[in-house]
């Protein structure tokens, strides 16, 4: 994608706005759930919905590019690291990881719809994790092959998996952080 600069046109994709304010926003993502065992779960929670906001507008703006070689591709986090996340996150969250989404079409039989099962926020959470983690390290790289694969697998990704698990666990959030009986009552509603 170009972007005219005083008059100049700008193909380095690493320059572009949208794309330093969606890396803005996904470096502290990561920095939450990399370090939210130190924090309470309610906080926690509270900081992740809005990150989750943020970081899906964002998300959502990232330009369409055609990587011109898209060998420079690279994933980093392996199954390890996931794990070590995902429980870390299920521990942290406690009672409150369990929550209720709709099933996807592809997780039930044909003519059924509307069916509701069990989720979890840790799972979708280190997702997306997975997703935005190794887009800023293959962003973070020099190479502007590098950074051209990032973007391009990160706007991809947000259609097929991380912009969807961000939408299903922003209500559940929601409803966990301003919603809950406790919370309420701080508020006299």
């Amino acid at each position: 994608m170009e972007n005219k600069t005083e008059g100049k046109i700008n193909n380095d994709i690493s320059k572009q706005r949208q794309v330093i304010e969606f890396w803005a926003v996904a470096k502290e993502f990561c920095n939450l759930v990399e370090t939210a065992s130190k924090m309470d779960s309610h906080r926690f929670m509270e900081t992740m919905l809005r990150l989750l906001s943020l970081m899906y507008l964002k998300g959502s703006l990232l330009p369409y590019i055609t990587p011109k070689d898209e060998n420079q591709n690279e994933r980093f986090v392996n199954e390890e690291q996931w794990e070590k996340i995902y429980l870390s996150l299920k521990e942290l969250l406690g009672k409150d990881d369990a929550f209720e989404r709709e099933a996807r079409l592809d997780e039930i039989d044909p003519g059924q719809e509307n069916i509701l099962v069990t989720g979890s926020l840790a799972e979708h959470i280190t997702d997306i994790w997975q997703d935005i983690k190794d887009f800023i390290l293959l962003y973070n790289k020099t190479n502007i092959l590098a950074k051209e694969n990032a973007v391009w697998a990160c706007f991809l990704l947000f259609r097929a998996n991380w912009g969807y698990k961000t939408a299903e666990i922003i209500k559940s959030l929601h409803q966990k952080v301003f919603m809950n009986e406790e919370n309420n009552e701080e508020f006299d509603i």
